[in-house]
């Protein structure tokens, strides 16, 4: 199923939002998603030389940050979703 019909704030809009918390970092990877009834953006950003991920939750609808958590290797595991 798509969300992005529904998604007020764009991908590309969240992406800048997910980059700004984390100055340097790239996007990894992505995706649109509900999380507890709401509909997010979720972002992995790695930084240059770190083998973790940092990941950014953003509200589709207002853009506001909902949390940013350092994820480990071990953590990783599953997160298959390209850009």
């Amino acid at each position: 199923m798509t969300f992005n019909a529904h998604a007020a704030i764009s991908r590309d809009t969240a992406e800048a939002i997910a980059l700004k918390q984390v100055p340097g970092a790239q996007i990894a990877g992505g995706a649109l998603d509900r999380l507890n009834g709401r509909l997010v953006w979720a972002f992995d950003l790695s930084e240059p030389g770190s083998r973790n991920f940092i990941e950014v939750t953003i509200d589709a609808d207002t853009g506001r940050v909902l949390s940013v958590r350092l994820e480990t290797p071990a953590e990783q595991v599953g997160w298959t979703q390209p850009l």
